[in-house]
């Protein structure tokens, strides 16, 4: 079992530049386009990607959620929202969007090498869906402009919150010990989570915090969950309380 240690807190986030005005033009006459097809672009996406690099389908992404289509509409969506919040002035910030996604990426030890593998794929996927006759050369560089404005700003709040773990961007996990488990119900069960006796002891959280937990599953895939620390802070140990899922590959 590994934890991570990416602690979450409020987003301090520095948002760039507001995009070339020929940018806005062409993202507020395609956004429509874009976004009735994006249940038919993030498939294709994914589809894409995990054909390119089938170890972040085995050790990054949730295989469960993939598989019933939940988690592949969030990451295409996220961009399409993102773009209309850059070229609508009412909007609300967008600061909030990514403070959310930059914990969550913090906790799975995404690394800025690998914005480059979904803007890649992300872009092939839209071209593919709506044809190059419509997103034409000029309209990919406008939606690589929305990309890279979010990556940026994200890949940025990151290395932020490495930094403020002490850690080296992506190297969030290390070894944790189940010292004890508690039935709370047939489905319901709580672990106490120790550092190994030679590591030094799980560091204190505040309430909201949450952790991945990584297990290798029997064909060598690495699945990662997230679970709150359900438990006051203090002795370096940390409790979690996990749902029996009815998916032997989805449960921790």
């Amino acid at each position: 079992m590994s934890v991570d240690l990416a602690t979450a807190r409020l987003p301090r986030l520095e948002l760039d530049e507001r995009l070339p005005a020929d940018h806005e033009s062409i993202i507020r006459a395609t956004l429509p386009l874009v976004g009735k097809h994006i249940t038919e672009i993030a498939p294709v996406f994914y589809r894409r990607m995990f054909a390119a690099h089938p170890n972040l389908l085995a050790n990054t992404f949730n295989r469960g959620n993939q598989a019933q289509g939940a988690q592949q509409k969030a990451l295409a969506a996220s961009v399409a929202t993102y773009a209309t919040l850059l070229v609508t002035p009412e909007a609300p910030s967008p600061k909030e969007m990514l403070g959310r996604i930059g914990h969550k990426h913090a906790s799975l030890g995404i690394t800025e090498d690998q914005y480059a593998i979904v803007h890649e794929h992300l872009m092939d996927a839209i071209v593919e869906v709506l044809g190059a006759d419509l997103i034409t050369d000029e309209a990919a560089d406008a939606w690589s402009a929305v990309y890279w404005h979010m990556a940026r700003t994200l890949i940025a709040f990151e290395h932020e919150l490495y930094a403020d773990a002490g850690v080296e961007p992506g190297d969030v996990f290390r070894e944790a010990v189940v010292v004890s488990r508690t039935e709370e119900s047939s489905r319901v069960a709580s672990f106490e989570l120790v550092a190994p006796s030679s590591a030094d002891p799980l560091p204190d959280f505040v309430p909201g915090q949450y952790t991945s937990v990584g297990v290798r599953l029997a064909d060598g895939a690495r699945q990662l969950r997230q679970y709150s620390l359900s438990d006051a802070p203090g002795e370096g140990r940390w409790r979690i309380t996990v749902r029996r899922e009815d998916s032997v590959e989805s449960a921790p």
